[in-house]
């Protein structure tokens, strides 16, 4: 089997340079993803051939595939977190790598994860999306999944921010509160809580 995924890649890169457009290149790529489902050149190959043929469903199933295939939480959450900054940097789509780095901070909170890098940065971008359609809802909710299982700056910051959203987007001074609480347990007087 791998003497054949090999023998498959070499011909997709000879496809790949001499008729990028065939459909043979996605035939060959598909079938070494068949047998090793994360071998790289692969993926480059068939994610970039989706992307340029702006097949954004077909490019997040297959991410979806390679996700699911890892079982472990940081495993997963690392997954997410590395798709979710292709689809920002790459694909140029906001919303599906907030969508990835919500998943990304769900699954490093869940059973004990070692803590994601960029965490601020995340919930940042989610807060952004969901802000410019003004659906702060499901902003709180992330928050609520995740604020107890952070900690220091990390969690300060989702704390003042969904303090903030629920004080002043939703008019919510009691929930507001809370999540202020939550940020003065990890330091005494953030200026946002202050004002509150």
């Amino acid at each position: 089997p791998a003497t054949a995924a090999r023998t498959l890649l070499r011909a997709a890169r000879i496809v790949r340079l001499e008729a990028p457009d065939s459909p043979k290149l996605e035939e060959l790529v598909r079938r070494v993803l068949e047998s090793d489902l994360d071998e790289p050149s692969a993926n480059f190959m068939l994610e970039s051939l989706l992307a340029s043929q702006k097949r954004w469903e077909d490019l997040e199933k297959h991410q979806e595939r390679r996700i699911a295939t890892v079982t472990e939480s940081a495993g997963r959450a690392a997954r997410f977190r590395r798709f979710a900054l292709e689809w920002v940097q790459r694909y140029k789509d906001r919303t599906r790598g907030a969508r990835l780095f919500a998943r990304a901070l769900e699954a490093t909170v869940a059973n004990g994860a070692v803590p994601m890098r960029s965490v601020v940065a995340a919930f940042s971008l989610f807060r952004e999306v969901y802000a410019d359609q003004s659906e702060w809802e499901p902003v709180l909710g992330l928050a609520d999944a995740v604020i107890e299982r952070l900690e220091g700056e990390a969690r300060l910051f989702v704390a003042v921010q969904a303090g903030l959203i629920a004080w002043r987007q939703l008019n919510d001074p009691a929930r507001a509160q809370g999540y202020f609480r939550t940020a003065a347990s990890v330091e005494s007087g953030p200026p946002d809580v202050k004002d509150f």
